[in-house]
């Protein structure tokens, strides 16, 4: 994500999740994935550090309806970005 270049501190979190592709879906929890080089993972950290309980679990939530709304179908890892170290809402999130 070529966004994190531009902010400071970020938090490359990501959720992976599972989905039936007929509104199922479970999560598997969250890993950090801030340690990057040449925009690759290098380093994945699970669970995901420094993070207060309430925003981890606003994380798995909306993972989840993320994809219990477009009826995926695979094992899946939705993205987010966090804009700032008191985790605003703001973020950008991909799912691949």
């Amino acid at each position: 994500m070529f966004i994190e270049r531009l902010v400071e501190r970020p938090r490359h979190v990501e959720v992976q999740v599972i989905g039936d592709g007929s509104g199922g879906a479970v999560h598997l929890f969250e890993r950090d994935c801030s340690v990057q080089r040449r925009h690759q993972k290098i380093v994945e950290i699970a669970p995901a550090t420094g993070i207060p309980q309430a925003t981890r679990e606003a994380l798995w939530a909306d993972s989840l309806r993320l994809v219990k709304d477009c009826n995926y179908k695979n094992a899946g890892s939705p993205s987010m970005v966090r804009f700032d170290v008191r985790y605003a809402t703001a973020m950008v999130c991909q799912c691949k």
